[in-house]
Formats: C-alpha cells, structure tokens, sequence
C-alpha cells in the first residue's frame, strides 16, 4: 500500500511514518524483515530519517530509500511490457548532446535565440560548453516541471495540440 505523507518540518514526518510502521505491523504482523519504501528523500534525509526512526522504535531495520523516480523506474523496468523512464538528469544528458551540435543550431532559424545565449563560434570553447549545460540543466528543470504538473499539458502538445493549465 502507497501512502503519502508531505510537510516542511521533518519530525511531523517522522511522527507520522513511524506511527504507520507500529500500526502496520500490529495490524498485518510486518516483522521487522519486511521491506518498507520511503521514497523522496535526499541522502542526508535519508540518515536522518533512519537515526530517528530507531531512536523513536528502536531499531529502523529494512527501510529502502529511493527516489520517486527510482521507484518508479525500477517497476516499469520489471513489468510485462518494459518502459523507460525519461529522468532529469538523461534528459539533462541528451540536451547537452542536441546543445552542444552547433552546425544543428546554426541551421535552425527557430534556435536564434539559442545560438545567441551559447554565444559566438570565436568565443572560447569551455565557455560554450559551460553555457550549454547550464541552459540544458534550466530547460531539463522545466521539463520536469511539466511532467509532474502540467500533464494534461504534454498529452496535448504531444497530439499537437494547444493546452494551457489543463483545459483543452
């Protein structure tokens, strides 16, 4: 069972996730064996919810700790029908690659604006790789944006239709 639980003050989070593992194991009889996903936390979240997690019940055992991409990733990878999961970072990753083709750039009118912020053939090369990447991490990050929130939004720009907010 999937249960989501969000705050901005870490310890209601810990109240609440060590609340459900007492109540889960009451109630199934989960030992202490069993495997428990938390998904979303960073590495140092991830000690920190484990430390008081133990401190709280005594011992913090099989705890799993990904990233909701992760998780997801790994199931559609195992499924019947085999997805990949298009992350931020290989998104990231294949920008650069598109960013960093310059004939390709200079080519497309409609990359002026691109070709401008990447700066002039002259300019040095580390500069305009450094560039790149970082207009790859910004456009990745709003991807991503779109992804988690504006769904409806990419399902219609994808049938080549325009959707804004979700209304069709």
């Amino acid at each position: 069972m999937i249960q989501l639980f969000s705050s901005n003050r870490a310890e209601l989070l810990i109240d609440r996730l060590t609340g459900q593992l007492e109540a889960q194991r009451k109630i199934s009889g989960m030992g202490l064996f069993e495997v428990v996903h938390v998904l979303g936390a960073s590495r140092p979240m991830e000690t920190y919810v484990k430390m008081a997690v133990a401190r709280r019940s005594g011992v913090a055992a099989n705890m799993r700790f990904d990233t909701i991409e992760g998780f997801v990733e790994e199931r559609l990878m195992r499924a019947a029908e085999p997805a990949i999961v298009l992350t931020r970072r290989a998104l990231h990753t294949l920008l650069i690659h598109v960013l960093s083709d310059r004939e390709r750039i200079a080519a497309d009118p409609e990359l002026e604006a691109v070709r401008r912020y990447l700066g002039p053939d002259e300019l040095r090369v580390e500069v305009r790789d450094r560039r790149a990447v970082q207009l790859a991490a910004q456009i990745a990050g709003l991807f991503e944006g779109y992804i988690l929130h504006r769904g409806l939004v990419l399902d219609a720009w994808g049938r080549g239709e325009l959707c804004f907010d979700g209304m069709g």
